[in-house]
Protein backbone atom coordinates (compact mmCIF):
# COMPACT_ATOMS: atom_id res chain seq x y z
CA UNK A 1 0.00 0.00 0.00
CA UNK A 2 1.26 3.41 -0.30
CA UNK A 3 0.68 6.68 2.00
CA UNK A 4 -2.32 7.75 0.07
CA UNK A 5 -4.07 4.56 1.05
CA UNK A 6 -4.70 2.87 -2.62
CA UNK A 7 -2.23 0.43 -3.91
CA UNK A 8 -1.03 0.29 -7.42
CA UNK A 9 -3.26 -3.50 -7.81
CA UNK A 10 -6.29 -1.53 -6.44
CA UNK A 11 -5.39 1.05 -8.47
CA UNK A 12 -5.51 -0.73 -12.04
CA UNK A 13 -8.63 -2.75 -10.65
CA UNK A 14 -10.49 0.28 -10.48
CA UNK A 15 -9.32 2.57 -12.94
CA UNK A 16 -10.91 0.65 -15.63
CA UNK A 17 -13.72 3.06 -15.02
CA UNK A 18 -14.19 6.55 -16.72
CA UNK A 19 -11.70 8.99 -18.36
CA UNK A 20 -11.51 6.99 -21.90
CA UNK A 21 -15.13 6.29 -21.75
CA UNK A 22 -15.82 9.35 -23.74
CA UNK A 23 -15.45 7.80 -26.97
CA UNK A 24 -18.01 5.18 -26.49
CA UNK A 25 -20.42 7.14 -24.72
CA UNK A 26 -22.79 7.52 -27.24
CA UNK A 27 -22.95 3.55 -27.44
CA UNK A 28 -24.66 3.25 -24.07
CA UNK A 29 -27.60 0.51 -24.42
CA UNK A 30 -30.67 2.79 -24.01
CA UNK A 31 -29.61 5.73 -24.97
CA UNK A 32 -29.70 7.66 -28.21
CA UNK A 33 -26.54 9.21 -29.07
CA UNK A 34 -26.72 12.47 -31.14
CA UNK A 35 -25.89 12.18 -35.08
CA UNK A 36 -22.06 12.37 -35.85
CA UNK A 37 -21.34 16.47 -36.87
CA UNK A 38 -19.16 16.44 -40.22
CA UNK A 39 -15.98 19.22 -39.33
CA UNK A 40 -15.60 21.98 -41.78
CA UNK A 41 -13.06 21.83 -44.52
CA UNK A 42 -10.14 23.40 -43.04
CA UNK A 43 -8.18 25.32 -45.46
CA UNK A 44 -4.09 24.75 -46.40
CA UNK A 45 -2.14 26.51 -44.34
CA UNK A 46 0.06 29.47 -46.95
CA UNK A 47 3.35 28.71 -47.68
CA UNK A 48 6.34 31.25 -48.39
CA UNK A 49 9.03 29.65 -50.85
CA UNK A 50 12.53 31.28 -49.90
CA UNK A 51 14.99 30.15 -52.82
CA UNK A 52 17.99 27.73 -51.73
CA UNK A 53 21.26 29.77 -51.23
CA UNK A 54 23.05 27.20 -53.37
CA UNK A 55 22.01 24.61 -56.17
CA UNK A 56 20.65 21.24 -55.08
CA UNK A 57 19.90 18.56 -56.65
CA UNK A 58 19.55 14.76 -55.89
CA UNK A 59 16.79 12.76 -53.99
CA UNK A 60 15.22 12.78 -50.55
CA UNK A 61 13.59 10.21 -48.96
CA UNK A 62 10.78 11.03 -45.99
CA UNK A 63 9.20 8.92 -43.88
CA UNK A 64 6.51 10.40 -41.67
CA UNK A 65 3.98 9.22 -39.63
CA UNK A 66 0.30 8.62 -40.61
CA UNK A 67 -1.25 11.57 -39.17
CA UNK A 68 -4.59 11.53 -37.36
CA UNK A 69 -5.92 14.13 -39.20
CA UNK A 70 -5.47 12.98 -42.39
CA UNK A 71 -6.09 16.39 -44.55
CA UNK A 72 -2.33 16.45 -42.76
CA UNK A 73 -0.80 14.30 -45.18
CA UNK A 74 -3.10 15.23 -48.27
CA UNK A 75 -1.73 18.49 -47.82
CA UNK A 76 1.82 17.97 -47.24
CA UNK A 77 2.78 15.29 -49.92
CA UNK A 78 1.97 17.44 -52.78
CA UNK A 79 3.58 20.49 -50.78
CA UNK A 80 7.15 18.93 -50.68
CA UNK A 81 6.75 17.22 -54.07
CA UNK A 82 6.16 20.97 -55.60
CA UNK A 83 9.21 22.43 -53.46
CA UNK A 84 11.07 19.44 -54.63
CA UNK A 85 10.39 20.63 -58.11
CA UNK A 86 11.00 24.07 -57.61
CA UNK A 87 14.69 23.47 -56.05
CA UNK A 88 16.06 20.66 -58.37
CA UNK A 89 14.94 17.98 -55.62
CA UNK A 90 13.42 14.34 -55.96
CA UNK A 91 11.16 14.17 -53.29
CA UNK A 92 9.46 11.33 -51.88
CA UNK A 93 7.28 10.75 -48.83
CA UNK A 94 6.21 7.48 -47.28
CA UNK A 95 3.85 7.17 -44.09
CA UNK A 96 3.47 4.50 -41.48
CA UNK A 97 1.72 4.20 -38.40
CA UNK A 98 4.11 6.08 -35.56
CA UNK A 99 4.27 3.29 -33.37
CA UNK A 100 6.04 1.12 -35.83
CA UNK A 101 8.95 4.22 -36.87
CA UNK A 102 11.62 3.18 -34.04
CA UNK A 103 11.87 -0.16 -35.09
CA UNK A 104 11.81 1.14 -39.34
CA UNK A 105 14.99 3.88 -37.85
CA UNK A 106 16.82 0.98 -36.45
CA UNK A 107 16.57 -1.19 -39.38
CA UNK A 108 17.31 0.94 -41.62
CA UNK A 109 20.32 2.32 -39.87
CA UNK A 110 21.12 -1.31 -39.49
CA UNK A 111 21.29 -1.93 -42.88
CA UNK A 112 22.85 1.40 -43.91
CA UNK A 113 19.67 2.50 -46.34
CA UNK A 114 16.29 4.06 -46.31
CA UNK A 115 14.90 7.33 -45.91
CA UNK A 116 17.22 10.80 -44.95
CA UNK A 117 14.75 12.01 -43.00
CA UNK A 118 12.28 10.35 -40.16
CA UNK A 119 9.90 12.11 -38.28
CA UNK A 120 8.85 11.23 -34.90
CA UNK A 121 6.42 12.72 -32.38
CA UNK A 122 8.93 11.54 -29.11
CA UNK A 123 12.89 12.58 -28.13
CA UNK A 124 14.64 9.98 -30.54
CA UNK A 125 18.07 9.71 -28.33
CA UNK A 126 19.04 6.55 -28.44
CA UNK A 127 19.78 7.11 -32.42
CA UNK A 128 22.36 9.91 -31.89
CA UNK A 129 25.43 8.12 -33.17
CA UNK A 130 23.97 7.26 -35.90
CA UNK A 131 22.38 10.99 -37.30
CA UNK A 132 23.62 13.92 -38.45
CA UNK A 133 24.65 17.12 -35.96
CA UNK A 134 21.48 19.52 -36.96
CA UNK A 135 23.10 22.31 -35.04
CA UNK A 136 22.91 24.46 -38.21
CA UNK A 137 19.54 23.62 -38.71
CA UNK A 138 18.55 25.22 -35.20
CA UNK A 139 20.90 27.99 -35.48
CA UNK A 140 19.29 28.87 -38.80
CA UNK A 141 15.41 28.31 -37.25
CA UNK A 142 16.84 30.49 -34.47
CA UNK A 143 18.00 33.29 -36.62
CA UNK A 144 14.18 33.13 -38.50
CA UNK A 145 12.12 32.95 -35.89
CA UNK A 146 14.14 33.49 -32.49
CA UNK A 147 15.45 31.64 -29.91
CA UNK A 148 14.15 27.85 -29.05
CA UNK A 149 11.77 27.41 -25.92
CA UNK A 150 13.83 25.72 -23.90
CA UNK A 151 11.38 22.17 -23.23
CA UNK A 152 11.96 22.39 -27.13
CA UNK A 153 15.51 22.48 -26.76
CA UNK A 154 15.88 19.65 -23.72
CA UNK A 155 14.08 17.16 -26.43
CA UNK A 156 16.72 17.23 -29.08
CA UNK A 157 20.20 18.68 -27.84
CA UNK A 158 22.43 16.13 -25.82
CA UNK A 159 24.52 18.63 -23.69
CA UNK A 160 27.25 16.15 -22.93
CA UNK A 161 27.90 15.65 -26.48
CA UNK A 162 27.23 18.98 -27.55
CA UNK A 163 25.19 17.69 -30.52
CA UNK A 164 21.46 18.20 -31.49
CA UNK A 165 20.41 14.57 -32.94
CA UNK A 166 17.33 16.08 -33.87
CA UNK A 167 15.33 19.10 -34.85
CA UNK A 168 12.21 19.99 -32.85
CA UNK A 169 10.25 22.12 -34.12
CA UNK A 170 7.13 22.94 -31.52
CA UNK A 171 5.80 21.58 -28.60
CA UNK A 172 2.00 20.51 -27.44
CA UNK A 173 0.69 20.07 -23.89
CA UNK A 174 -0.84 16.68 -23.83
CA UNK A 175 -3.91 17.13 -20.95
CA UNK A 176 -6.42 15.02 -19.64
CA UNK A 177 -10.09 15.39 -20.63
CA UNK A 178 -13.24 14.31 -18.92
CA UNK A 179 -16.75 13.59 -20.09
CA UNK A 180 -18.84 16.56 -18.24
CA UNK A 181 -22.00 15.17 -18.58
CA UNK A 182 -20.72 11.65 -16.81
CA UNK A 183 -19.08 13.12 -13.84
CA UNK A 184 -21.84 15.56 -13.38
CA UNK A 185 -24.09 12.47 -12.49
CA UNK A 186 -21.79 11.55 -9.94
CA UNK A 187 -21.53 14.40 -7.76
CA UNK A 188 -18.48 16.02 -9.60
CA UNK A 189 -19.36 18.49 -12.29
CA UNK A 190 -16.10 20.02 -12.55
CA UNK A 191 -14.30 16.26 -13.21
CA UNK A 192 -12.20 14.61 -10.75
CA UNK A 193 -9.20 16.97 -9.18
CA UNK A 194 -7.78 13.65 -6.97
CA UNK A 195 -6.55 10.16 -7.62
CA UNK A 196 -9.12 9.32 -4.54
CA UNK A 197 -11.89 10.85 -7.02
CA UNK A 198 -10.78 9.59 -10.15
CA UNK A 199 -10.74 5.60 -8.56
CA UNK A 200 -14.22 6.47 -6.80
CA UNK A 201 -15.99 8.64 -9.38
CA UNK A 202 -14.76 6.05 -11.88
CA UNK A 203 -15.97 3.28 -10.07
CA UNK A 204 -19.28 4.56 -9.66
CA UNK A 205 -19.73 5.63 -13.65
CA UNK A 206 -18.79 2.22 -14.43
CA UNK A 207 -21.38 0.91 -12.13
CA UNK A 208 -24.15 3.29 -12.87
CA UNK A 209 -23.61 4.56 -16.57
CA UNK A 210 -21.74 1.12 -17.80
CA UNK A 211 -18.88 2.96 -19.23
CA UNK A 212 -15.30 2.00 -18.38
CA UNK A 213 -12.16 4.32 -17.86
CA UNK A 214 -9.05 2.70 -19.39
CA UNK A 215 -5.49 4.55 -18.32
CA UNK A 216 -2.56 2.87 -20.65
CA UNK A 217 0.17 0.73 -19.49
CA UNK A 218 1.51 -0.42 -22.12
CA UNK A 219 4.89 -0.29 -24.04
CA UNK A 220 4.05 2.32 -26.11
CA UNK A 221 4.07 6.31 -26.23
CA UNK A 222 0.54 7.97 -24.85
CA UNK A 223 0.90 5.27 -22.09
CA UNK A 224 4.52 6.59 -21.33
CA UNK A 225 2.81 9.93 -21.20
CA UNK A 226 0.20 8.55 -18.80
CA UNK A 227 2.92 7.01 -16.51
CA UNK A 228 4.67 10.26 -16.13
CA UNK A 229 2.02 12.53 -15.52
CA UNK A 230 0.56 10.49 -12.29
CA UNK A 231 4.12 9.59 -11.85
CA UNK A 232 4.36 13.49 -11.29
CA UNK A 233 1.20 14.46 -10.08
CA UNK A 234 2.84 12.46 -7.02
CA UNK A 235 6.44 14.77 -6.75
CA UNK A 236 8.32 12.43 -8.60
CA UNK A 237 10.46 11.88 -11.34
CA UNK A 238 12.97 9.66 -13.20
CA UNK A 239 15.76 12.29 -13.15
CA UNK A 240 16.29 15.53 -11.16
CA UNK A 241 17.35 18.68 -12.35
CA UNK A 242 20.97 17.18 -12.35
CA UNK A 243 20.23 14.60 -14.44
CA UNK A 244 20.35 12.23 -11.65
CA UNK A 245 18.15 9.06 -11.79
CA UNK A 246 15.84 9.10 -9.02
CA UNK A 247 13.08 6.99 -9.91
CA UNK A 248 12.81 5.04 -6.47
CA UNK A 249 12.35 8.47 -4.83
CA UNK A 250 9.90 7.89 -1.84
CA UNK A 251 7.50 10.31 -4.26
CA UNK A 252 7.70 7.49 -6.95
CA UNK A 253 6.90 5.05 -4.31
CA UNK A 254 3.95 6.95 -3.50
CA UNK A 255 2.91 6.66 -6.82
CA UNK A 256 2.77 3.21 -6.72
Amino acid sequence: MNTYGVSRRRFLQVAGSAMMGAAVAGCVSGEESAPPTVAPEVPAPSTTFTEPTRKLSGDLKILLWSHFVPAHDKWFDPFVQEWGKKVGVNVTVDHINQAEIPARTAAEIQAGQGHDLIQYIATFSQFEPSVVDLKDVVQEAEKRYGKMLDVVRKSSFNPNTNKYYAYAPAWAPDPGDYRKSMWEKVGLPQGPSTWDEILKGGAEIRKSQGIQMGIGMSQEIDSNMAGRAILWSFGGSIQDANEKVVINSPETVAAG
